[in-house]
C-alpha cells in the first residue's frame, strides 16, 4: 500500500505498515474505538497491540488491551472489526490509530497517571478531518509535514503532506530519523550507563558560593539569597537561564551544580523526554542521587545534533505536550448535560465555529437559566499548540446560586467584573465574541448600563461578532463544547415574534467581522450583498479592508487595483500604493497570486496621487455566489471590468455556472467609497479537470464525491462609503455613475 493513501499514527504522523510485516514497531499498533452496539450502549475503549493484517482481511485489533495480534491463543473476532480513522471517512464510530511505541510515549507524558480513554476520544473527535491522512492538532509534527499557506492569522493550515528532507542538513531533517524506534534506544542506555556516577561530589559551599568581589552596579536579585537564586534557575528553561545570566551578575556568579542540571529532566524541562533518568525503578531509583547530570545532559544534546532515535523520541514528546495536558482536564458534568433539553422551546441566537453537521451530535450541549443579579463571569481558558480557546464559563451571583458551564480551570481564568463602582451589579446584556473556524477564543460581556467588561481571553487576530449582544437581560445561556473547548455559545433571541423585527437584520451587528466590526459612520450598501443570504448558522467572517484608511488619507496614494483570478471566480483584491511616502504599499482582501499555483492577475491603474477615486462597483457571480467579475468606475469617467473568462486561453462552459448579474449598488450620495467587505470561504475543493474543466466549488456541495484541497476564496463583495471632510481629497465625493 502506498504511504500516500494509508493509515497514519496520529500520534507522530509517521505510517503505520500494518500489511507489512518486516517494519517492526512502525506494524505494531493501538487504537481508542466505540464497541459495537447501538445508542448508549457503545463505550470507548483501548484495543490490544494490532498488527500485520492480510490485506484481504478487514481493518482489526484486539478488543482486550493485554493481548497482542501474536500471541498463540489470540483468534481474530468480528467484535474486532473497526474502521480507521481517514480523512475520507465520515462515519461517528471510527477508531483512532497509533503505533504502540508513540502510545508509550504518551503513557510516559502523562505519567503518574495513565491516559483516559474517555477524554482521549472526545479530544480526537474534536477535530474534523481537514486534510489527508491527519489530525490537525496545529503543529507540522515538528516539522515533518508540509502545510498550505493561510491568508489570515485566524485561519487553520490544511497538512499537506511530508516533507522531503533537508539538502544543508538532512540529518537534523525529521524526514531523516522519523522511522527510528523511538522506544528502544541502544544509544540512550548506553549513555545512562555511563552516567550513572558523578565524577567527585560537590561541596555544598561550592555549589551556594557568590563572588564577594564589590558590585558596582548591584541588580535587583542581589538581596536574594543564594538558594532561591539556584531554584529559580531550576524552573527555567537552559535557553532562560543563559539569557538570564548575560543580563543578571547575581545569577551568572552562581554555579551550575548537579542539582541544576538534574532539574532538566523533570516535567516540563529541556530533557524531560529521557524520563528513564526519573522515573522510580529498581534501578534508577538508586543510582539517581549519584548520577553525573551535567554530563548526561551534554551527551544527550551531542545525540540530537546528530539526528536519530533520540530526536525522533523528542518530536513525538513535544508534538503531544499540549494533548497531554488536555488529558489532564476533569470531564464534562453528565447530569448538568442533561438539563439542557428543558430549555428547548427557547429560539436561540447563536455564534459557533464551524462545525460539520454530521458530527454536531458529538458536541455536549448545556444549558440554563442566569441568576438576575450577576456579579462576576470567570472565563476558563485552555491553550492547544498556541492557540487560546475559551473551555468554560462561571456566572456567580450575590444573591442566587452560580451557574457553571463547560471545563471549569480553577488555575486558568480570567475574571469579567460586573459590579458598578458603588458594588451594584449591571444587567448582563449579552456577549462580544472572538470566534475562530475551530472554536470561542475569547468573550466580552456588555451590560444595559453600558459597562463593558475586559475581555476573557485574547481576541487578537481573531474575527469578532456582536450578535449576542440584545438590548433587554439576558434571562439564558446555552453553550455547546467538543472535548476541550466551546465551540458555539448561544442567548434567547429577544426580537423572534416582534412586530418591529426588520425584515433583514444588520449586518454590522449580525455578521461574524474582522479585523473589527465597522465603525457607524460607514456605509455598508448590504441590500445588494450576496453574502446577506448566508445563513448565520455557518461560519463565513466578512473582512473588511478600509483601502482609503482614516477618513480617505490613502486615497491620494493609491496607484494600482489588482484582483487574483482561480479558475473562473475571483478570489483576491488587492490594492496596491505606489506614491512616494505611502504610508502602506498594499492592502489586501482574500487570497493574492502569490506562489507556483494555477491563479493570475488582472490589474487596474488609478492616479490617486491626481485625485481619481471609485465612484461605483458593481459585482456578478455564479449561482454559488462566488464572484464572477468586478466592474469599477472613477470619478474621470474611466470604467474597469475584472472578469477572469476575458483571459483568451479559458473556456467555460454554459450550465449552472453562468453568471448571474447582482442589484446594482448605489453608493449613498455624498459619500466616498473608502472600502469593500468580502464573506471568507476557507475551505474550498476542486472538482479535478478529467470530470470537467477546472472550476471551483463550496466545500459543501461536492465533499463526498471528490477529493478536496485547500483553498480561500469569498462569497459577494459590498462598497465601504463614507462622508469625508470637504478637503479630505480635493473635495470628490461619489457620484450617480457605476
Amino acid at each position: 500500500m502506498p504511504e500516500e493513501s494509508g493509515l497514519y499514527c496520529i500520534l507522530c504522523a509517521g505510517f503505520i505498515h500494518y500489511q507489512s510485516p518486516r517494519e517492526s514497531w512502525r506494524t505494531e499498533f493501538r487504537a481508542v474505538r466505540v464497541t459495537h452496539g447501538d445508542g448508549d450502549e457503545k463505550k470507548r475503549l483501548l484495543t490490544g497491540v494490532g498488527g500485520f493484517i492480510h490485506r484481504d482481511f478487514p481493518f482489526s485489533a484486539p478488543s482486550n488491551p493485554d493481548q497482542r495480534y501474536d500471541d498463540k491463543e489470540y483468534r481474530v473476532s468480528p467484535l474486532d472489526e473497526f474502521v480507521p480513522f481517514l480523512s475520507a471517512s465520515n462515519r461517528i464510530d471510527i477508531g483512532y490509530a497509533f503505533h504502540d511505541l508513540c502510545w508509550r510515549l504518551l503513557n510516559a507524558l502523562s505519567y503518574p497517571d495513565p491516559v483516559p480513554i474517555d477524554r482521549f476520544y472526545d479530544i480526537c473527535s474534536s477535530f474534523h478531518p481537514r486534510s489527508q491522512n491527519w489530525l490537525p492538532w496545529g503543529h507540522t509534527y515538528g516539522g515533518l509535514l508540509k502545510a498550505d499557506r493561510v491568508y489570515y492569522p485566524w485561519e487553520e493550515a490544511r497538512l499537506a503532506g511530508m516533507i522531503t528532507g533537508s539538502v544543508t542538513k538532512p540529518k537534523l531533517s525529521p524526514y531523516y530519523y522519523y522511522k527510528q524506534d523511538p522506544w528502544n534506544i541502544p544509544e540512550l542506555q548506553q549513555i545512562l550507563a555511563e552516567t550513572k556516577e558523578s565524577p567527585g561530589r560537590e561541596s555544598c559551599n561550592e555549589e551556594l558560593r557568590i563572588s564577594c568581589r564589590p558590585q558596582q552596579h548591584a541588580d535587583c536579585f542581589s538581596v536574594l539569597p543564594a538558594e532561591l537564586l539556584g531554584e529559580i534557575m531550576t524552573q527555567l528553561l537552559v535557553k532562560d537561564v543563559a539569557s538570564l545570566r548575560r543580563a543578571s551578575r547575581s545569577f551568572a556568579s552562581l554555579p551550575l551544580t548537579q542539582y541544576f542540571w538534574s532539574s532538566r529532566f523533570r516535567p516540563e524541562m529541556d530533557r524531560d523526554f529521557i524520563f528513564e533518568a526519573t522515573i522510580a525503578d529498581r534501578e534508577s531509583a538508586v543510582s539517581a542521587g549519584r548520577r553525573d547530570w551535567r554530563a548526561l545532559y551534554e551527551k544527550t544534546g551531542q545525540s540530537l545534533l546528530e539526528g536519530g532515535a533520540l530526536a525522533n523520541r523528542r518530536r513525538i514528546w513535544n508534538c503531544n505536550r499540549s494533548l497531554a495536558r488536555l488529558l489532564s482536564i476533569e470531564p464534562l458534568d453528565k447530569e448538568r448535560l442533561a438539563r439542557a433539553d428543558r430549555y428547548n422551546n427557547i429560539v436561540w441566537k447563536v455564534v459557533g465555529a464551524r462545525y460539520p453537521s454530521n458530527q454536531y451530535s458529538r458536541l455536549y450541549v448545556q444549558a440554563a437559566r442566569l441568576p438576575r443579579e450577576i456579579s462576576r463571569i470567570a472565563v476558563s481558558l485552555i491553550t492547544l499548540n498556541g492557540k487560546q480557546y475559551v473551555s468554560g464559563i462561571r456566572v456567580s451571583s450575590r444573591k442566587e446560586p452560580g451557574v457553571d458551564m463547560g471545563y471549569i480551570i480553577p488555575g486558568s481564568e480570567i475574571v469579567l467584573d460586573l459590579e458598578n463602582e458603588n458594588g451594584t451589579p449591571v444587567t448582563l446584556s449579552g456577549f462580544i465574541t472572538a470566534v475562530g473556524p475551530s472554536g470561542i477564543h475569547a468573550l466580552r460581556a456588555t451590560t444595559l448600563e453600558g459597562v463593558l467588561s475586559i475581555w476573557g481571553g485574547c481576541p487578537d487576530s481573531k474575527p469578532v461578532t456582536l450578535r449576542l449582544c440584545n438590548k433587554e437581560r439576558i434571562s439564558h445561556l446555552k453553550c455547546a463544547f467538543d472535548g476541550f473547548k466551546l465551540v458555539a455559545i448561544s442567548v434567547p433571541d429577544p426580537e423572534v415574534g416582534s412586530h418591529e423585527r426588520p425584515p433583514h437584520l444588520p449586518l454590522r451587528t449580525t455578521a461574524i467581522w474582522y479585523p473589527t466590526v465597522p465603525p457607524e459612520d460607514v456605509y455598508l450598501h448590504e441590500s445588494t450583498f450576496a453574502g446577506k443570504e448566508v445563513p448565520q448558522s455557518e461560519y463565513h467572517p466578512l473582512i473588511h479592508v478600509m483601502f482609503g484608511g482614516p477618513q480617505g488619507s490613502y486615497l491620494k496614494y493609491l496607484t494600482r487595483i489588482s484582483v487574483t483570478v482561480s479558475g473562473q471566480t475571483i478570489v483576491g483584491i488587492d490594492f496596491e500604493y505606489g506614491a512616494e511616502s505611502a504610508p502602506v504599499e498594499r492592502l489586501q482582501a482574500g487570497r493574492n497570486a502569490m506562489g507556483g499555483d494555477d491563479s493570475l492577475r488582472i490589474p487596474f491603474t488609478i492616479d490617486g496621487p491626481g485625485g481619481e477615486i471609485l465612484t461605483g462597483i458593481q459585482v456578478n457571480g455564479d449561482c454559488w455566489k462566488n464572484i464572477t467579475s468586478i466592474k469599477v468606475a472613477t470619478n474621470r469617467n474611466r470604467q474597469f471590468t475584472f472578469q477572469p473568462n476575458a483571459i483568451p486561453q479559458l473556456r467555460f462552459p454554459p450550465g449552472p455556472l453562468v453568471r448571474k448579474k447582482m442589484g446594482k449598488i448605489e453608493i449613498t450620495p455624498g459619500t466616498t467609497i473608502i472600502g469593500i467587505y468580502i464573506m471568507h470561504v476557507e475551505l474550498y475543493m476542486r472538482i479535478p479537470s478529467t470530470v470537467t474543466p477546472v472550476v471551483s466549488v463550496p466545500y459543501a456541495k461536492f465533499a463526498t464525491a471528490f477529493p478536496w484541497d485547500s483553498f480561500s476564496g469569498m462569497i459577494g463583495l459590498g462598497p465601504i462609503s463614507k462622508r469625508l471632510p470637504e478637503n479630505s481629497h480635493n473635495g470628490s465625493h461619489a457620484k450617480d455613475k457605476s
